[in-house]
């Protein structure tokens, strides 16, 4: 792989090309000498650069003509902008490809809620059309007041809604609890991970749009390498039906409480390789332990250990021992109290970590603990401590939840699942998480 060179680089802009303004949640506009020598770089060694970015197309030019990549390269240069939304070449500029919705409906359940909140919708080529003027510095381009009901009348790329009392955790628990579920979220951060309370509500995702950009320039998959591979990225699912945590129905079981074991994996994908979980992952308050093949068995027939708490293992619970197998350090883990060694629900993953639409590895988790053991905190500092490990192995990571269940989302909000990606063929909300660092 010494002599591999991609054929196309994707370039992040704010806090990748340039630096964030420390505690501003801004970004200096002007290039290192270092960041523009990079670039040319890759230029040279015969690589076509993209810029690709959650910027609308009239902030994404001037980034063009800071690295004079009009100056070196053959054709008009492709940019990915708006999240994905909007693809266009420049100079000048032309857009090519625009994904829009209706984006009516989603604002006004928002709002309901969300009253003081600010809309705004890009203005393309000025700047955005806004209720209230954002902070400094938020939106690029012009602000122009126009009233909420004008600014989504008619099909839109994306809606950015800020709140500033609300939290990140508050929109994520919001999107769900309102079942908008055919729309893309993404919740935003300031420079210092702060809430921002930016809300994007778009259409795609910037992977779709750099696939498609690849395509009309005859560019294979194998050959892209995107910069900030912690970006939109998803995993994880539970052990059953209905989600990756339990429903928190104490005493109740039915046809909503029945799981079946999934772990489905894309047609051809290939298994992302030296993953290798350790077999017992410690915590402040727990430990979390692979089963071994001599304790799934006892599940599965029905049998008990003393270490096990009363309600444990439940009929889930012996779905996700029938997964175990020898060896694998990815299958389901037993949570147990370290202070006195009782286990109260499984935790773990289905299987290794595949390719997703945009290459980068993902895994699906899946977790649930008895009744008693909900509401002190466990469930977050079991799925925490998995998910630092997949952050070292650059995993990112998905759940699925009924949208009901709004303290299994309010766990996985906690924990960073800041993605929303619509719902699944059960009618479960998939939230993903995003890697928190760059693989080095």
């Amino acid at each position: 792989m010494n002599d591999w060179r991609p054929e196309l680089v994707a370039l992040d802009i704010d806090g990748t090309l340039l630096a964030w303004v420390e505690g501003a949640g801004q970004t200096y506009e002007q290039i290192t000498p270092a960041v523009y020598a990079a670039v040319h770089r890759a230029i040279a060694a015969g690589a076509h650069v993209v810029l690709s970015s959650g910027r609308s197309p009239h902030g994404m030019d001037k980034i063009a003509d800071l690295l004079d990549l009009t100056d070196v390269v053959d054709d008009r240069i492709w940019v990915v902008a708006s999240n994905g939304a909007v693809i266009f070449r420049y100079p000048p500029p032309e857009v090519v490809h625009e994904e829009t919705f209706d984006a009516r409906a989603a604002v006004a359940a928002v709002l309901e809620h969300h009253p003081n909140a600010l809309v705004a919708v890009e203005e393309r080529g000025v700047g955005y059309r806004v209720n209230r003027n954002f902070p400094t510095g938020e939106l690029s381009g012009d602000m122009i007041i126009t009233d909420v009901d004008d600014i989504v009348a008619g099909p839109v790329s994306r809606v950015i809604i800020r709140d500033p009392d609300a939290s990140a955790e508050d929109f994520v628990e919001l999107a769900a609890n309102l079942g908008l579920h055919g729309t893309d979220y993404v919740v935003g951060w300031t420079a210092r991970a702060r809430p921002l309370s930016c809300r994007r509500l778009q259409g795609e995702r910037p992977a779709d749009r750099l696939r498609q950009a690849r395509r009309r320039r005859g560019r294979r998959a194998r050959d892209r390498r995107r910069s900030q591979r912690h970006r939109d990225a998803p995993l994880g699912r539970s052990w059953g039906r209905h989600g990756a945590v339990h429903r928190g129905r104490p005493g109740r079981r039915g046809p909503r409480d029945r799981q079946r074991p999934r772990g489905r994996r894309r047609a051809g994908a290939v298994a992302v390789v030296g993953v290798n979980l350790p077999q017992s992952v410690p915590t402040e308050r727990l430990t979390l332990d692979l089963f071994t093949t001599d304790e799934a068995a006892l599940m599965l027939a029905g049998g008990r250990d003393p270490r096990w708490h009363p309600d444990y293992p439940r009929r889930d619970d012996r779905d996700a021992a029938s997964m175990v197998k020898s060896a694998d350090p990815r299958g389901p883990r037993h949570i147990t109290r370290t202070f006195d060694g009782l286990v109260f629900g499984p935790i773990g993953f289905y299987g290794p970590p595949t390719p997703a639409a945009d290459e980068v590895p993902e895994a699906e988790i899946g977790y649930g603990l008895v009744s008693d053991a909900r509401g002190r905190g466990v469930a977050t500092e079991a799925v925490r401590a998995l998910l630092a490990l997949t952050d070292a192995y650059g995993v990112r990571v998905r759940a699925s939840v009924l949208p009901d269940n709004a303290a299994s989302i309010r766990v996985l909000a906690k924990c960073g699942f800041t993605e929303l990606r619509g719902a699944n063929e059960d009618g479960e909300l998939v939230m993903a998480r995003p890697l928190r660092s760059p693989v080095s």
